[in-house]
């Protein structure tokens, strides 16, 4: 994967979504977007004091996100953030860290009962007044 999109793309691309049907919103709607830092831009001393641009959720999942950004995989644009993780069934293993934004959207668990779902009502916020519990790892 290469970080070459500013040299391909005059704007950000749009995500590519599969499950906006089951969903019933934008996974990464263009306005919420234009105002999410890229890769780097939000990562201040403490992690605790990054502002988080977007919330996602499914069955006892959270996802955090701080900055988002896209790469190029051959001729595939792949989106990918930076943010905080907290899985359901492992609380204790929550992190800051990476995370592919393309298969979190693409995310189809039963058929379609369970979807990534973004938080439509989110505002952004420093980590540390947003994430219940938040760890230092």
């Amino acid at each position: 994967m290469t970080h070459d999109f500013a040299d391909r793309f005059t704007e950000r691309p749009r995500m590519r979504e599969t499950q906006r049907a089951r969903r019933g919103h934008a996974f990464l709607p263009a306005d919420v977007l234009a105002g999410l830092p890229g890769r780097g831009q939000n990562r201040p001393v403490r992690l605790e004091e990054a502002t988080i641009h977007l919330h996602y959720f499914a069955g006892g999942c959270d996802w955090w996100i701080a900055e988002a950004w896209p790469e190029t995989n051959g001729n595939e644009v792949v989106w990918l953030a930076f943010g905080y993780t907290r899985l359901g069934h492992v609380p204790d293993g929550a992190e800051w860290g990476l995370v592919n934004l393309t298969e979190l959207e693409q995310v189809n668990v039963r058929g379609g009962l369970v979807v990534v779902e973004r938080d439509l009502s989110w505002q952004p916020c420093p980590a540390h007044a947003c994430i219940p519990d938040l760890t230092h790892r």
